[in-house]
């Protein structure tokens, strides 16, 4: 009896052990991920601006992945944008693999993909 429950105990010990390097690895992962995102945000966001106060500024080549920050960034500057300014950025965005990727996932099956546009 006590040789089983030892061994529970060792079984038990072993799965949280386990879990806890899950959790690290996870957390470890997730400020890989955040630092990166932070890296283009701030790549990107003197862009934003520029598009957003309407300054003549010449955008270079950019990324899917950049222009998808790039949109973020302006969607967060610019909540009420009209006229002029919201003309300039659907010009730049219009045909692009990144808009075309949006456009994508709004007929996504999976709910929660098109969710997760209409919150941004």
């Amino acid at each position: 009896m006590l040789e089983v429950l030892g061994i529970a105990v060792l079984a038990l010990t072993a799965l949280s052990a386990a879990f806890l390097v899950a959790l690290v690895l996870r957390r470890s992962t997730l400020a890989r991920e955040e630092q990166h995102r932070a890296t283009l945000e701030e790549r990107v966001r003197p862009f934003a601006l520029a598009l957003v106060d309407g300054d003549a500024v010449e955008l270079p080549e950019l990324s899917t992945e950049e222009r998808a920050m790039l949109a973020e960034a302006i969607g967060r500057l610019s909540r009420n944008l009209t006229g002029g300014a919201r003309a300039r950025i659907g010009a730049y965005f219009a045909g692009t693999t990144a808009y075309r990727a949006e456009i994508d996932a709004l007929h996504d099956r999976k709910v929660w993909r098109r969710g997760a546009l209409l919150r941004a």
